[in-house]
């Protein structure tokens, strides 16, 4: 199972280095040592994903809940797959809901916000919840990245044209 979904892991760390690009980098740091740990380094060498961990969760509703093993400012990643028709995903506290259609990737902040999946239309519906544990990174001493900023996207020089024009 690790090794036929590779290719699909590394696709996925891509999206990461694109909404969280620290969070990644510590990700792949904390990957790279875990392969060389002796009680890890079997199942690391094989495991293609920056996440930590990943749920499986198959033709469920998800009562609403938060993620409480992360850390507040990482993303989770949810990639939705099946074949079916229509589902919505709440995040209740925000008052916002979005479809959550097969093909869909969400990266937010499961352990701050409040999330649901009450029903779905159609036939399977699988969701990948890819995640970090903060005890991981506290195990291999690692630096836990904080929120994803703007200024991780842009250059210096936009930096100050966009300060310049908010008036700071």
């Amino acid at each position: 199972w690790l090794e036929k979904r590779g290719p699909t892991m590394e696709y996925l760390n891509k999206i990461l280095a694109i909404t969280h690009p620290r969070l990644y980098d510590q990700g792949l740091v904390a990957l790279s040592a875990l392969e060389q740990l002796n009680d890890t380094n079997h199942y690391a060498t094989r495991w293609k994903s920056v996440f930590t961990g990943v749920t499986i969760v198959s033709n469920r509703i998800t009562p609403p809940h938060r993620d409480n093993k992360g850390h507040i400012p990482w993303y989770d990643q949810l990639v939705c797959i099946g074949d079916y028709e229509s589902a919505d995903f709440h995040l209740p506290e925000l008052g916002a809901t979005f479809k959550y259609l097969p093909g869909t990737v969400v990266h937010f902040c499961g352990n701050l916000l409040v999330h649901q999946v009450n029903s779905w239309q159609g036939n399977d519906r699988i969701c990948y919840a890819s995640f970090f544990r903060k005890s991981v990174f506290d195990r291999l001493s690692l630096i836990c990245p904080g929120w994803s900023t703007i200024d991780e996207y842009l250059s210096r020089e936009q930096r100050q044209m966009l300060e310049r024009k908010l008036g700071r």
